[in-house]
């Protein structure tokens, strides 16, 4: 295990490549391209108390090569993002994301998925449990990523058996954010049982283990983050009729602190994913989640229990027309010896056109604000957005 995960943190883009190059030399392959380009104009891009507005270009190139080999398929993707800020130099960025993904289909009853990824991400400020008043530049991070699912049945057994290990590596490059590298490995096992033919019932347990380095605190003394997250979970997925499919996960997390002196958590936990599409041009997507997420500033709390919520709807006006609208709110309770309750939240509304099957321009707008009892954590943020997405296949 420690050989693969070792192995995992090397992984970088250009490997991938070579990689799925070398898989392609007997396979049938296919690229696809979209490139999305946007001028938009943000008026608190650091997400603070005293606002600073700019105005930013966005370049996101997309591609996806894939590839079939008998029964095996194969797909390398590159996402990038590009942005250039007019006034802020300084916060210019650029992000990659490169996946490779095989889907091997080994017998009629047994299938396995494999997953290798490389990530460097720019942290969207004000999304974390940190306050944003010092920040100068975007956090930066590379993450490497690697999945392994194995399949016995599929979904239309009577009963499968999926088991995924999972393992993360988070290694933070700039602002003195180093201290929050740490190691994910997570294994998962979910028993599916057909009760009708359209619905199943499952039941998943989930073992994480986060492993993070020993840091010093200002008054010298030591801490470490680590902690063992457990889940366990009972639920349904169905897809009822062509309108509505979905799944919803309900139970019990657990989160143990190595380091006594972080406050262990645990209760209730629950996932819901939901679409409904009564028609061909209406599309509506529900989701909701209880679950930790690891805090980005330390005080006496290593992680905290965020309860989101969120609505998608999509409606086509024309054959060539469709506005989008979207809403999300996160409530992030903090356990700490002063408490603190955030809530978060995201309103955003866009129209499209489609001017051909290969070009489509968006305007749009959205909203982003954070509320607390200390004003160290509010913002509030306007985006207005004008853009441009050319697909090629």
């Amino acid at each position: 295990m420690d050989c693969f995960v070792e192995e995992i943190k090397r992984v970088k883009p250009s490997y991938l490549l070579l990689l799925f190059v070398s898989m392609q030399a007997h396979a049938t392959n296919g690229l696809t391209i979209d490139v999305y380009s946007s001028i938009a104009h943000d008026n608190n891009v650091l997400r603070q108390n005293s606002q600073t507005s700019d105005t930013l270009l966005t370049l996101s190139p997309n591609l996806a090569l894939t590839g079939k080999s008998g029964k095996h398929t194969y797909q390398v993707s590159y996402k990038g993002d590009y942005h250039k800020f007019n006034q802020n130099s300084q916060l210019n960025q650029n992000q990659h994301k490169t996946q490779l993904i095989a889907n091997l289909d080994l017998t009629a009853k047994f299938t396995a998925n494999i997953e290798l990824g490389y990530e460097q991400i720019t942290e969207e400020p004000g999304t974390t449990s940190a306050s944003t008043e010092l920040l100068t530049q975007f956090n930066t991070l590379n993450k490497s990523t690697g999945k392994i699912d194995l399949h016995y049945g599929n979904k239309d057994s009577i009963g499968q058996i999926v088991v995924a290990y999972e393992y993360n590596n988070y290694n933070y490059t700039n602002n003195l954010q180093d201290y929050r590298d740490f190691d994910a490995n997570k294994l998962t096992g979910t028993f599916f049982y057909r009760l009708a033919p359209k619905t199943r019932m499952l039941f998943q347990t989930s073992l994480a283990k986060l492993d993070y380095l020993d840091q010093v605190a200002a008054n010298d003394t030591t801490y470490n983050q680590s902690s063992d997250l457990n889940l366990y979970l009972t639920g349904v997925e169905w897809a009822a009729s062509a309108k509505t499919t979905g799944i919803f996960k309900l139970g019990y997390f657990s989160k143990d602190h190595v380091d006594k002196n972080f406050t262990d958590i645990n209760g209730l936990s629950y996932f819901l994913d939901v679409i409904w599409q009564p028609n061909s041009y209406s599309k509506m997507t529900l989701s909701a989640e209880r679950s930790t997420q690891e805090s980005a500033q330390l005080a006496d709390a290593a992680a905290y229990v965020s309860t989101g919520a969120s609505i998608k709807l999509q409606h086509k006006l024309t054959s060539k027309i469709s506005v989008l609208g979207h809403y999300r709110i996160n409530n992030d309770n903090l356990i700490t010896s002063q408490g603190r309750s955030d809530k978060r939240q995201l309103y955003k509304l866009s129209v499209n056109h489609s001017l051909a099957n290969w070009l489509e321009v968006s305007l749009g707008y959205a909203k982003q604000t954070r509320g607390s009892e200390s004003i160290f954590y509010q913002y509030s943020a306007g985006i207005t957005e004008l853009g441009i997405k050319i697909e090629i296949d």
